[in-house]
């Protein structure tokens, strides 16, 4: 896994917030339970190709909460992670670019903040072509400020860059799928930290991998 270490100053973030969001959500599981529900998808064009390296930019204003730009990279390390032939076999990675850095020609992803005027803790927005993402853009509302809460809701917009749909059905916790409470920007009681065995297979089986 490659991560470049984006600015001088992200070093300050404390030992006690990074082990709190690394502790969250246990590991990401490789074998899928008898009694799985898993996330609806949204068909192989709404997913990473096998494989793609994805160029990443995180917007540096997250650095501004304690703990917050930490808690993006560890969430694209843990989809990374989920990436492996145990898991969900895609095979994507993310390189995080350096500040103000020009992505190069391939697929991307952007991480931002910004207000939401309609509602919700981020969206996503997903470009396609020749039949998987090349583009992706996750605007995270800027009232989310817990870095617990980042993590978490990343973990969850990265799921629907690999083709994963809103799961209501799913029990909270049980995947990174499930919906926030609405009623906190901050909730960390309703998401997952890490996508499940039932999120990998759904993953799996979506994009073919």
């Amino acid at each position: 896994m490659m991560y470049r270490r984006s600015q001088r100053g992200i070093a300050r973030l404390t030992t006690i917030v990074i082990g709190v969001i690394l502790a969250v959500g246990g590991t990401s599981a490789a074998t899928k339970p008898a009694d799985c529900v898993q996330p609806p998808v949204k068909g192989s064009r709404w997913t990473w190709a096998q494989g793609a390296r994805v160029s990443v930019t995180i917007d540096p204003e997250f650095i501004d909460i304690p703990g917050g730009y930490q808690a993006l990279v560890e969430a694209l390390r843990r989809w990374e992670s989920a990436g492996s032939g145990d898991g969900n076999g895609s095979g994507v990675t993310f390189d995080v670019l350096d500040f103000g850095a020009a992505p190069p020609v391939g697929a991307t992803l952007r991480i931002s903040r910004g207000t939401l005027r309609t509602g919700g803790q981020a969206r996503v927005s997903l470009w396609s072509a020749s039949g998987s993402i090349v583009r992706a853009s996750c605007v995270i509302d800027e009232r989310v400020t817990n870095p617990l809460a980042l993590l978490q809701v990343a973990v969850h917009e990265i799921g629907h860059t690999f083709g994963l749909a809103e799961c209501d059905e799913c029990e909270y916790r049980s995947s990174v799928m499930t919906r926030s409470s609405g009623v906190d920007y901050n909730d960390t009681t309703s998401g997952a930290g890490w996508p499940s065995a039932c999120d990998n297979a759904a993953v799996r089986e979506n994009g073919g991998y």
